[in-house]
């Protein structure tokens, strides 16, 4: 999995979590990247899915949680991966001119607010592992009215029904496999006055590519399959590509 799906599995993970739970998993939760994109503007798509939940969808209305896309906040860099801390916001959104006794989540006059629904998600969330993608969860501060964390759009058009905003962000830590580089190929020449070139690589099951017209070898320059001649002063330039490793660095070589 990619680094870019790592990241988007963690917060379409999280956001099905919050739709597991008991109680609070009556309320939407809508994701920053949508798992299916329906139309080519992605970001119109999710914030008319939150207007949606919060001014009427089914038999209920007034609230709706939002989470964004997670973001690499530090990073540990090892020869063989990257151990990094990912964060995201979870926001729960309140409409008070919605979510009334008849109207909304507030059944009997007994109702779910933002701030009770984000205390319970935070908890529910707490120590959540998520196999195979990060590691276990931490819970930040439960701030109310966090403006940043929902799209400005949403804010400016729902300031006049007293839109309340209680969020929190979270955070976790998940290893990315640095993919493994190949060696730089070896150039050695011998013979004269026919000068005799010979590439090697020390990485097993490379393909080596080489040119001799003053370009830098690409994947679509000659492959190597054996010694060839050149003249005195030619420059040899060879690359090692190998499938699920990176390519190696230019080698350059003179003959003499």
């Amino acid at each position: 999995m990619s680094d870019i799906a790592n990241l988007c599995q963690w917060h379409w993970d999280i956001a099905d979590r919050i739709s597991d739970h008991a109680t609070y998993g009556v309320i939407p939760v809508v994701t920053e990247y949508p798992k299916d994109r329906t139309v080519s503007d992605m970001w119109t798509q999710q914030v008319n899915k939150l207007y949606k939940a919060l001014t009427g969808d089914d038999t209920t209305s007034g609230l709706a949680v939002f989470v964004t896309l997670p973001r690499i906040q530090s990073e540990s860099k090892k020869i063989q991966s990257i151990t990094a801390e990912i964060v995201c916001e979870v926001s729960v959104i309140e409409l008070r001119f919605y979510n009334a006794a008849t109207t909304g989540f507030a059944p009997s006059g007994v109702g779910i607010h933002a701030d009770d629904a984000a205390i319970g998600i935070a908890r529910y969330l707490q120590n959540w592992k998520d196999s195979g993608v990060a590691d276990r969860l931490r819970v930040g501060t439960i701030v109310a009215n966090q403006e940043g964390w929902i799209p400005p759009e949403l804010r400016r058009g729902f300031e006049r029904f007293d839109m309340v905003v209680v969020a929190f962000d979270v955070r976790a830590i998940v290893s990315f496999t640095q993919p493994t580089r190949c060696y730089i190929p070896a150039i050695a020449f011998a013979g004269s006055p026919t000068i005799t070139c010979t590439l090697t690589c020390a990485t097993a099951g490379t393909t080596i590519r080489y040119t001799i017209d003053g370009t830098c070898p690409t994947s679509a320059s000659t492959a190597y399959s054996a010694p060839f001649t050149v003249t005195a002063g030619k420059t040899v330039r060879a690359i090692a590509y190998k499938t699920g490793s990176e390519s190696s660095d230019v080698a350059i070589g003179v003959a003499a």
